[in-house]
């Protein structure tokens, strides 16, 4: 596994790339530090998938993850990288879908869903969490 290059983004917005590790991370830092919001740093790997690290304002890490381009279907059962269950109901548009978990019928808009390396899934963010009646 080789790194190609790093992306910088900040609240979705490209901020910079570079293929240097650290002047990515030192870039990332800054932004974070002067804008006083978590900034993103994804690093390309040479087999095709992704890292991404957060780097916050104060200027701790937040957390790893190894993403990858995803694509999910409508009718199958997918486990979030937290553990549950969740059914793709339908497909909303490029980067989202209505998905069920199905412990309690949670169901939500997922938007921004990538997959782990294991095969669990997450997304960036939700809208329209309701019950199903």
């Amino acid at each position: 596994m080789r790194f190609t290059g790093f992306e910088i983004i900040a609240n979705g917005k490209h901020i910079g790339s570079t293929p240097i590790r650290q002047q990515a991370m030192d870039a990332a830092g800054t932004y974070a530090f002067q804008n006083r919001i978590a900034v993103s740093v994804i690093a390309a790997m040479d087999d095709g998938r992704t890292r991404e690290i957060k780097v916050n304002p104060d200027g701790s890490i937040d957390r790893l993850w190894e993403k990858s381009g995803t694509t999910i279907f409508p009718g199958c059962t997918y486990t979030n990288h937290n553990g549950s269950d969740y059914l793709c109901k339908s497909i909303s548009d490029d980067n989202s879908a209505v998905m069920e978990r199905v412990q309690d019928g949670w169901t939500l808009v997922a938007h921004g869903i990538q997959m782990y390396g294991d095969g669990t899934i997450e997304w960036d963010y939700s809208t329209g969490g309701h019950w199903i009646r």
